[in-house]
């Protein structure tokens, strides 16, 4: 049985890059952080769903160069829970700036890729 992931970016994916991981999964939950201005209440019950999301996952992916402060709270809640957390970074974009990152930090390991058909989130 195929896993279930939890995609979570706060920037546009590419229809490419959801399709090879949607071939990788059992099911795939992608959220994407919003960067506007919420009020208190909203926020709360979008990280609400989305914990309930990483919850129900067997894995989390986040785009490494994400830098909303709500997302680096659902890899910590991920963390927290035990989910193994893989980031994914795009060979040409730049590694200060993901090493930097919070998100960085704390996910597990970290997939390189040029092509997204290169993603190989298993074996």
């Amino acid at each position: 049985m195929k896993p279930t992931l939890c995609l979570l970016s706060d920037s546009q994916v590419s229809p490419r890059l959801l399709h090879t991981l949607a071939g990788q999964s059992g099911e795939l939950n992608h959220w994407q952080a919003d960067q506007h201005q919420q009020d208190g209440l909203q926020l709360r019950m979008q990280m609400q769903d989305q914990f309930e999301q990483i919850s129900q996952s067997d894995l989390v992916v986040v785009d490494t160069n994400s830098q909303a402060n709500s997302i680096a709270i659902c890899i910590g809640y991920a963390v927290a829970i035990g989910k193994p957390v893989i980031g994914l970074r795009r060979k040409q974009e730049s590694l200060l700036a993901s090493a930097t990152s919070s998100v960085a930090a704390l996910v597990n390991r970290i997939i390189e890729y040029q092509r997204c058909d290169q993603i190989q989130l298993f074996g």
